[in-house]
């Protein structure tokens, strides 16, 4: 290639960039399907995809993978793409080529193990074990460790996977034995905590808060600067009916977020497990202003006993007790089977 093709191709990635940084997706996967390389196409196809221009984005992966065919990038891209568009079989077929060109790639290993999961959970509860342990022994080696770090992974987002895969196929008893072998190994203090807060937060949805707390005291001691921990004593204490002892853990949270929505959200709970209809609504309209404005990360959310619908909770609530009082109702001082103690409190998605 002449110098002058590779300084016109140079500007044209540059300029694809910039769209790209600039938010301008559309303008940015057309800027580098232009250029017509295979990272070029690359990055034109997970732009599609984010589009949710499926079939454009399988187009071009399959362009760039014809192009680097030693690309674990290109290959893993196009499996996802494949397994949104339910071709499964050829997605199978990709992950196994992905992994060929990466065997140590946690983040192919943990999207393999979640597409096994929809199919045989038991088979994708094994693939995400596989993906922690990977993790691990790259961690342990500084030679590997740059290499993983560079992914941008969330550690902890495989158990994550387990919990909820536990909770939702009925794999409770596997995942606990898998969370106490990770607590009780000599790994390093954050996955020890990890598999704490999350063999918890799969205890308190299962009806089994009392069990969970000290799972959560055993994360805090692990890493202390796990806070969530604190909320979530503080919920496992209320789906007790410990109420006393969910302000007091609860006041704690507060005093480290005091303006989080988290905060806002579980003191509300709490007062509507109380029965205080009067505190709920007010704090639940205090939350949704907050949550609007300040989301919590993806990630905080993970490791929060918060329900998926926290949102949508809050304003039901407001509505039922805004209706009631237009009606002249009057609230029972005492929360039923319907209400936040009863344990429908689950965990968000990662």
């Amino acid at each position: 290639m002449g110098l002058l093709k590779r300084l016109a191709q140079r500007r044209a990635w540059n300029d694809a960039v910039a769209h790209e940084e600039a938010g301008r997706v559309r303008e940015a996967r057309d800027a580098y399907r232009a250029i017509g390389t295979g990272p070029a196409l690359l990055r034109a196809g997970a732009l599609s995809s984010r589009l949710n221009e499926l079939t454009a984005a399988r187009q071009l992966l399959d362009e760039a993978v014809k192009l680097m065919p030693e690309n674990a990038d290109a290959w893993f891209h196009l499996a996802s793409v494949c397994l949104e568009l339910r071709d499964t079989a050829r997605a199978d077929e990709l992950f196994h080529e992905a992994l060929k060109r990466g065997p140590d790639r946690v983040d192919i290993l943990h999207a393999q193990a979640v597409y096994y999961g929809q199919r045989l959970p038991k088979a994708g509860l094994e693939a995400e074990k596989r993906a922690v342990s990977r993790m691990l022994e790259q961690l342990a080696d500084p030679a590997r460790a740059a290499a993983f770090e560079s992914l941008a992974f969330p550690r902890e987002l495989p158990l994550i996977a387990i919990r909820n895969l536990a909770l939702e196929q009925q794999l409770v008893a596997d995942a606990e034995a898998y969370f106490r072998e990770l607590a009780g190994g000599g790994g390093p203090a954050w996955i020890r905590a990890a598999a704490c807060m999350h063999h918890g937060l799969m205890l308190a949805n299962t009806g089994r808060p009392a069990e969970a707390i000290p799972l959560y005291r055993a994360a805090l001691a692990a890493a202390p600067d796990l806070h969530e921990a604190h909320y979530d004593i503080a919920m496992a204490h209320m789906r007790a009916g410990e109420l006393d002892a969910a302000r007091t853990e609860m006041s704690i949270y507060a005093k480290l977020f005091p303006k989080s929505p988290v905060t806002t959200y579980g003191t509300a709970l709490i007062a509507e497990t109380r029965g205080d209809a009067a505190e709920s609504t007010r704090l639940y309209k205090f939350f949704l202003d907050r949550v609007a404005k300040h989301p919590p990360a993806p990630q905080s959310l993970a490791r929060l006993d918060i329900a998926r619908s926290w949102v949508e909770h809050a304003k039901a609530f407001i509505e039922a007790v805004e209706r009631h009082d237009s009606e002249g109702h009057e609230w029972r001082d005492q929360p039923g089977e319907d209400d936040a103690m009863s344990g429908r409190y689950g965990p968000p998605a990662p």
